[in-house]
């Protein structure tokens, strides 16, 4: 997921970024873009996407957004185990391929 409305990996290098994408789709990963994240709840993750609210049922979440390495307190009160990754885990390195990489990576474990 994406927070901008554009094509998901508009933006990464010709040379490799279509490779990442190809494998995520490979292996069957949904890509949405366009959306705003509302709340993690123990039901999953809510979000809005084309101004419909949906609630993703979901047992892992993996979070690389924004542009500062901060946890929410509320984040610490979940239940569930979340991992930062990117620019939320390390916003002194910006890089998509890597957040993509880090993301498949725990998708992999996960």
């Amino acid at each position: 997921m994406q927070r901008k409305a554009e094509p998901i990996g508009k933006n990464l290098a010709k040379t490799t970024g279509w490779i990442h994408k190809a494998h995520l789709q490979q292996h069957k990963v949904h890509m949405l873009s366009g959306v705003s994240y509302q709340e993690i709840n123990q039901q999953g993750l809510v979000i809005e996407q084309d101004g419909q609210t949906k609630l993703l049922e979901v047992n892992n979440i993996v979070i690389c957004s924004g542009q500062e390495s901060v946890i929410p307190s509320w984040i610490v009160q979940l239940k569930q185990k979340v991992h930062f990754i990117g620019g939320a885990a390390k916003a002194a390195e910006l890089d998509a391929e890597r957040a993509i990489y880090q993301a498949a990576k725990i998708a992999n474990v996960i």
